[in-house]
């Protein structure tokens, strides 16, 4: 996965970072309001928002690119076991919009989150395991090939038939091997990114609780 550059920082107005009599200040007693439902958008460095810039909208978990999530395994709540990992998010929505390119409409974000010891452990061993099983296979897969090359050379290709079973044997450890990976190494998923904000599902319900509800734009 690569690191993807997001704007640099913007300070927000001088109002708003003191906390002022402004719209959804602290100066008249309201809940400040989010970025995004304010209208305001303030871009974050990679990991430079705190725990606290993340919130819960019933089983969505809405934070901004680069935010680290609170030290909680979003998996079940526990306590975070070593440092976060990092997490990187596509979201394509050109199955609503067709007059824009697909380049254009694919977005990715990133976010840092912690694992409990059991978990990151798990989430471990699928990345090491599924990544020896698709070189397994697909190391399987050339030499069957290879060999099938060989044998149609030979007067009487005796071991064609081997060649192509070793080939179809290499290309089923491949997709296993995927398969485990994916289902194995499964944390968040992304249902949509928006203006620099992720809307990220899969987090156990014992992490959402620790979360603030999404502040909502006061009439």
């Amino acid at each position: 996965m690569s690191d993807d550059a997001t704007p640099p920082h913007e300070p927000a107005p001088e109002d708003a970072a003191s906390g002022g009599a402004g719209e959804g200040g602290a100066g008249d007693g309201r809940p400040p309001l989010l970025p995004y439902a304010s209208g305001m958008h303030y871009s974050l460095e990679p990991g430079a928002a705190a725990g606290g810039a993340a919130f819960r909208d019933g089983d969505a978990i809405i934070c901004q690119n680069g935010t680290t999530l609170p030290e909680r395994c979003i998996l079940c709540g526990g306590a975070g076991c070593g440092a976060p990992i990092r997490l990187t998010l596509t979201w394509d929505s050109s199955f609503r919009l067709t007059l824009v390119s697909t380049l254009e409409l694919r977005k990715k974000a990133t976010v840092y989150a912690y694992l409990c010891a059991r978990h990151r452990q798990i989430w471990s061993r699928a990345r090491v395991y599924g990544g020896i099983g698709a070189l397994a296979g697909a190391v399987l897969m050339a030499a069957g090939l290879a060999l099938d090359l060989w044998s149609e050379n030979l007067d009487i290709p005796d071991y064609t038939p081997q060649a192509i079973g070793m080939t179809i044997a290499g290309f089923a450890v491949v997709i296993v091997a995927l398969f485990y990976f994916a289902l194995r190494s499964r944390t968040l998923s992304c249902a949509r990114i928006q203006d620099g904000y992720l809307y990220m599902n899969g987090a156990a319900a014992a992490f959402l609780e620790g979360l603030a509800e999404l502040p909502r734009k006061q009439e």
